[in-house]
């Protein structure tokens, strides 16, 4: 089964989804801001699949996109944003 990042500063939308997911047989995690984004250090994100809120408060889901793509070397991750 895919393994699902959620990223979105509103903690209900993250939670929601992320339990939406889970529910129906995903692995995944939330993540609420770009400050937990990077106590999780981008390098070290495996997943399958990334839904990201296209307006985060400090960096936007195509600069996190950019980033995880820059750094990551192995493997395909698909990118999906919401507003």
């Amino acid at each position: 089964m895919a393994s699902i990042l959620v990223i979105d500063d509103h903690r209900i939308v993250a939670s929601g989804t992320k339990n939406l997911l889970e529910d129906a047989g995903f692995e995944a995690e939330a993540i609420f801001s770009t400050r937990d984004l990077k106590k999780k250090k981008i390098e070290n994100m495996n997943y399958d699949v990334f839904l990201i809120d296209w307006n985060l408060p400090e960096m936007n889901g195509m600069e996190i996109s950019k980033k995880n793509i820059q750094i990551k070397t192995t493997g395909q991750s698909y990118y999906l944003y919401w507003f």
